[in-house]
């Protein structure tokens, strides 16, 4: 996987298109992009603060990412 950006890029980006996506998506779509969105709500780039609140890091964001593109993958591939 190619990484051309970096976590906080990642949130800006995602966060701005997905509370402004109409789609409506199906169900098992909504339900791997809402996860993602619990992820992305969760992290939080400031270390200190971080292990203040119990957020999530860069790597586990990523990880997050990953994780939803391949089951994005799964239910393209099943349908």
């Amino acid at each position: 996987m190619q990484e051309r950006i970096d976590a906080l890029e990642f949130e800006v980006i995602f966060l701005r298109l997905y509370k402004n996506d109409p789609e409506p998506w199906p169900p098992e779509v909504f339900e791997i992009l809402e996860s993602l969105f619990g992820a992305v709500d969760e992290y939080c780039s400031d270390p200190h603060l971080r292990e203040e609140v119990g957020g999530l890091g860069n790597e586990d964001l990523r990880a997050a990412a990953v994780s939803a593109l391949a089951n994005l993958d799964r239910v393209i591939d099943a349908g």
